[in-house]
């Protein structure tokens, strides 16, 4: 035995390696490529699948605009006219500035398929001016309103408002009952 075998050969036994020269490639990388030129793009596909089909029929979230979120959850306007003329959902905005913002945007529908309404919405301030907007054809799909803050002619200082109403009155449905939701209440720059 030469030197060369027996370092082989300890290093078989101690090291529990074999030289380079006689070492062979695992078969698994031939699995390992195929399954990142195959599988990988397949899984990616599914997700993307997945995420576009799970957000089907929700309204949608602004873009790249800098906005203010005013109803972190979703508003159940339910409305049964027969004894009372309107059904009114308010939130209390806290004397809030709304100077710097444009465009109230929210998303909205109806629950009746039959009947499309219309709904008031109304800002009011700490001096008592209040301003009102009627949007209409509240159907039974999601639809995005952006309603211009200008439009609220009657409001002239937006530094402390102090609420946000939605409204259904007995003129604005076919139907005197049914609910309407009301979704992403977000103010926009």
């Amino acid at each position: 035995m030469d030197k060369k075998d027996i370092y082989e050969h300890l290093a078989k036994i101690y090291l529990d390696t074999t030289p380079a020269a006689s070492r062979k490639k695992p078969a698994a990388n031939k699995n390992r490529k195929r399954y990142y030129y195959v599988g990988l793009p397949l899984v990616a596909g599914l997700c993307v699948f997945l995420l576009l089909v799970s957000f089907r029929g929700t309204p949608m979230m602004p873009t790249a605009q800098t906005s203010m979120v005013v109803a972190a959850d979703s508003i159940k306007l339910g409305f049964n006219l027969g004894a009372a003329k309107k059904q009114i959902y308010a939130l209390d905005l806290k004397n809030a500035n709304l100077s710097g913002y444009k465009t109230l945007a929210f998303s909205a529908r109806n629950s009746n398929y039959f009947d499309a309404v219309s709904c008031r919405v109304e800002f009011t301030n700490v001096y008592k001016e209040k301003g009102e907007i009627y949007f209409t054809g509240v159907s039974d799909k999601w639809k995005e309103y952006r309603l211009p803050l200008n439009d609220f002619k009657t409001i002239t200082d937006w530094s402390e408002v102090t609420g946000l109403s939605f409204a259904i009155e007995e003129w604005n449905t076919r139907d005197n009952k049914g609910i309407i939701f009301i979704d992403d209440v977000r103010l926009l720059k």
